[in-house]
């Protein structure tokens, strides 16, 4: 991911990220917009948290929609998203009227098919295709 900000960056292009406060996350000057870190290791209130973040629960809509506000971004790409963040941030990208991109990192190899008797991988633009238009 920090190489895709670079690039972006090279040629030409506004890059804001947003993450999880984190203490091993690199500095940002976008921190303050982050989501509270949540960990699901960490006792029963915690994963409990963690847990309710995934469903959109918590200050992750206040937090992203403020990011969303502020910097007004055209294209929001997203990357691992569905447990520390929440897939609620590509909606609310979507109703704020951005175009989305959803880089399934870990999908293909979780939907792997057992066709004729021989494990198949489909192709991530497929599964990439199926998604960013259903979501």
């Amino acid at each position: 991911m920090i190489n895709l900000e670079a690039l972006l960056r090279r040629l030409g292009y506004e890059v804001a990220v947003y993450s999880m406060v984190y203490s091993q996350n690199l500095p940002s000057e976008m921190s303050g917009y982050f989501a509270s870190e949540i960990s699901f290791s960490d006792g029963l209130k915690n994963k409990t948290r963690a847990a309710c973040r995934i469903f959109g629960l918590g200050d992750i809509k206040k937090s992203f929609k403020k990011i969303l506000n502020d910097f007004r971004p055209d294209i929001v790409h997203f990357h691992n998203i569905h447990s520390y963040l929440s897939p609620v941030v590509v909606k609310l990208a979507k109703e704020y009227g951005c175009r989305t991109v959803w880089t399934l990192h870990d999908y293909v190899r979780r939907i792997t098919a057992f066709v004729k008797g021989k494990f198949v991988k489909p192709a991530l633009l497929i599964v990439f295709k199926y998604f960013v238009g259903n979501v």
